[in-house]
């Protein structure tokens, strides 16, 4: 069974729960209507580049010649300064979660943006990281942060935002993560927000639900949760042990153009709101 949802579904805080509404416009005429799916192709010839590679060293200063290894290194050096980490080709496996926190994240005229480089294929495997908590990417308070055009594969999620706000997550392929593939939350309703997930591919998400068991938990390929501001376009969910699209707790959440298909459950989207 296929979905295409593309209906502008957002929400209406005199009702505490409500299915989505679902029709079949076509995914390519979805567009962002908050103002989130910019780019910021305009600013990164005046943001600072740091290279990253799989044979470089963390001892290099993160030239084109002599990159750094690792991306968490990139994330340090920059120091909140904001910047466009360019990535070559390859796979990384680090040996911790990539970690952007409130101090080392961007800022409004100065992102921090992780992407390819030169359209390389960059893969990044979790499979060294813990498998409970966290993902290949996490946003712990981060700001101003845009991930772009990787595999993220085999952690507890491919992204994970916690208290994160204005972040992009697009063209990303992610998979076999233990949990959700791409997850936002929060400790209370708002303190994640603005957040974008457009154009993403999620499939075998949440594996540690394949034995179906009685303890089987509920997560989903894509979960925005407390959230203010938020947009899930264009996305194509499937081949998930979970609920595809959850949209929990938020407000003002935008879910159209996605194309889920072939879950494990039956739940295609699901919505609660906030109890005024």
């Amino acid at each position: 069974m296929n979905i295409d949802n593309s209906t502008d579904h957002r929400r209406d805080p005199q009702f505490a729960a409500a299915d989505p509404i679902l029709s079949s416009q076509s995914q390519a005429d979805v567009k962002s209507s908050i103002g989130m799916n910019r780019t910021f192709q305009d600013q990164q010839h005046q943001l600072d580049q740091i290279f990253v590679a799989p044979n470089g060293s963390d001892r290099n200063p993160g030239t084109i010649d002599q990159p750094l290894q690792t991306p968490q290194a990139a994330v340090n050096k920059l120091n909140g300064s904001g910047g466009v980490v360019e990535l070559r080709g390859g796979t990384y496996t680090p040996n911790n979660m990539i970690t952007i926190d409130q101090a080392h994240g961007g800022k409004a005229d100065a992102p921090l943006i992780f992407q390819p480089y030169n359209g390389e294929k960059v893969t990044i495997d979790g499979s060294k990281l813990p498998k409970d908590t966290g993902g290949d990417f996490m946003l712990n308070g981060a700001q101003h942060v845009e991930l772009k055009d990787l595999e993220l594969k085999n952690g507890a999620s491919g992204v994970a935002g916690w208290g994160a706000g204005f972040v992009q997550v697009s063209g990303n392929t992610v998979h076999d993560t233990n949990k959700a593939g791409i997850a936002f939350w929060a400790p209370k309703i708002g303190d994640s927000h603005d957040v974008s997930v457009t154009n993403n591919e999620v499939f075998r998400s949440d594996l540690r639900n394949q034995p179906r068991t009685s303890a089987s938990t509920w997560d989903s390929g894509i979960v925005i949760s407390r959230t203010n501001n938020a947009e899930v376009l264009n996305n194509h969910v499937h081949d998930t042990w979970d609920e595809g699209i959850a949209d929990t707790l938020s407000n003002n959440v935008h879910i159209a153009g996605n194309k889920v298909q072939d879950l494990t459950p039956s739940t295609f989207i699901r919505t609660t709101r906030p109890i005024p």
